[in-house]
Formats: C-alpha cells, sequence, structure tokens
C-alpha cells in the first residue's frame, strides 16, 4: 500500500477554482489545490473531485503531481477543451430626431460581439416605413437598397470584443412617427434578433 500520499493538481489561468472533495485545499498563490490521503492498498485506486470554472476559450491544462512514502511519484496531465460563446448585441440610434418633412436622419447601427469566440456570416437588414426613402447605405460592409428594404453584405467574421458599424441615411417624406426595424442574424443566431428605432418626422403647418 502507499502511505501518506501528497498530491496537487496545479490549475491553468484559464480555470477557476471552484471546489475540491477529500479535503482538498486550494492555494491562491500557487493557484493549485492540494490533497493528504493516509493510505491507498496496492490494488486500490483513489479518486479526487475537483470542479473549476472556465474563464477562457482553449485547451486548458491541469497539470497532476503525486508523492508517497517509499519514494513512490507520479505526474500527468489532464485537458480540458473550453469552447468558447459567440454573443452579438446591436444598438440602432438616429443621429437627428426629429426631421422636418423632406429633413434627412442617418441611423446608426453598431453591431458588437460580447462573446469569447468568433461570430460568422453576420448578417444585418433593415425594412423602412413607406414615409421613409431610404438615399445611401455603408460603413462595415456595402449596403444595397431594395425599394424600403436595406441589405448589407454579410461579414464574413467579427471576433471577439470587436464592433462593426453600419449607417443607413433616409429621408422623411410624410409627418407621423416612423419606425426602422432591423434585423440581425448570424451563423449563432440564425433565426435573427429585432430591433426597431423611430423617429418624428414634422411639417411647419403642424
Amino acid at each position: 500500500p502507499a502511505h501518506n500520499i501528497e498530491m496537487v493538481a496545479h490549475l491553468p489561468k484559464g480555470l477557476k477554482f471552484v471546489g475540491a472533495n477529500n479535503q482538498g485545499q486550494y492555494d491562491a498563490a500557487s493557484h493549485a489545490v492540494y490533497w493528504s490521503l493516509e493510505q491507498l492498498g496496492a490494488k486500490d485506486k483513489g479518486a479526487v473531485e475537483l470542479t473549476t470554472l472556465p474563464l477562457e476559450a482553449g485547451q486548458q491544462k491541469i497539470r497532476v503531481e503525486s508523492k508517497a512514502d517509499m519514494g513512490l511519484a507520479t505526474a500527468g496531465e489532464h485537458v480540458v477543451e473550453v469552447e468558447g460563446l459567440a454573443a452579438l448585441f446591436f444598438e440602432v440610434a438616429d443621429a437627428a430626431d426629429p426631421i422636418e418633412v423632406g429633413g434627412e436622419t442617418i441611423y446608426e447601427v453598431r453591431v458588437i460581439n460580447q462573446g469569447s469566440k468568433t461570430s460568422t456570416n453576420v448578417r444585418l437588414a433593415a425594412a423602412l416605413p413607406p414615409a421613409m426613402k431610404p438615399l445611401e447605405a455603408g460603413g462595415a460592409s456595402t449596403g444595397v437598397i431594395q425599394g424600403q428594404t436595406v441589405v448589407f453584405e454579410p461579414l464574413a467574421r467579427l471576433a471577439p470584443k470587436a464592433d462593426a458599424l453600419f449607417r443607413i441615411r433616409v429621408q422623411g417624406l410624410e409627418r407621423g412617427n416612423q419606425r426602422v426595424r432591423v434585423q440581425l442574424a448570424s451563423d449563432e443566431i440564425p433565426s435573427g434578433v429585432t430591433k426597431e428605432e423611430s423617429t418624428r418626422v414634422y411639417s411647419d403647418d403642424e
């Protein structure tokens, strides 16, 4: 049997310690977990449990070392594959509001990848009401005007923490509260997410 078994698990910076069984003690200075086991039979198998929280995507290597009386020692690595997550967020704002009939404003749409994984095939489109005339569209990719709809060329990739700005210049044709509907989609959110932004169009005789 093995006596006075000392075991340590060295954690990578991409994993945060949460808990351990068998009275495992975490040392923040070394970012490692230590166990002390009195005895293990010759053919017995011992096991400890370690719970961590992933902080970074990619391969996270936990280095495990153990030693016991009589010079017994062993070491090894356990690799945890942590997958990232793309999390797209977007906001829509109009540069001028209200505007007069015949006046112009620009809708700015900022798309942000708040996740830890690159988002792919990012697509943006906007639907304008009949009382709003689309004049020009551009920014992070080319915008194509199709009647009352503006469709932007897809972005192949949007890196983590990166953002992309799109602009749509419009003209108000009739007075009233005019609403533009903007839809964002990607490979991660194929069904898309929609937001609305309203602009008040007025005339001098109101």
